[in-house]
């Protein structure tokens, strides 16, 4: 129990392969929620977690879907399911991982964000790291979103 106490959030991804079982990831997330209350997201990259029982079963236990980018699924763009918090990841666009995000982009992964105050916490990660772009992409947003810096030359 002290280590989920030391964490501020933990996220899970699956396999492409992994459809949800009930009783598999419900044992899981069951689990997870006995000894920790943090905010925990799951990305899932099988269709079957796109259903309303699969994001029946992450409400009950509190785990967010995460908003990734690029989707592997179809609305695997939009966060859902744990309404105490939102999460989204930037892997990079075209290239996974190595892509940076233009400004049109980050934009609206800024307005995206925005959109959901009043829905607990958000967080977005970007993994965009093959070419160092999670920085840059990370602090332009950050601009985005305070609102106190005017657009800046992207190289």
């Amino acid at each position: 129990m002290a280590w989920a106490g030391s964490l501020a959030a933990s996220c899970c991804s699956c396999r492409p392969d992994w459809n949800w079982t009930r009783v598999a990831h419900r044992r899981f997330f069951a689990m997870f929620r006995r000894r920790s209350d943090v905010p925990l997201a799951c990305e899932p990259r099988h269709p079957g977690w796109f259903t309303p029982r699969a994001e029946d079963l992450l409400r009950r236990y509190d785990v967010a879907r995460v908003a990734a980018d690029p989707p592997r699924v179809p609305g695997g763009d939009a966060p859902a399911a744990a309404p105490r918090w939102r999460y989204w990841r930037r892997h990079g666009s075209p290239r996974i991982y190595y892509s940076d995000y233009a400004e049109p982009a980050l934009r609206e992964l800024a307005t995206q964000v925005r959109a959901a105050t009043g829905r607990g916490q958000r967080w977005v990660v970007f993994d965009n790291t093959g070419h160092g772009f999670a920085i840059p992409d990370a602090a332009r947003l950050q601009e985005l979103l305070h609102g106190d810096v005017p657009k800046q030359a992207r190289g």
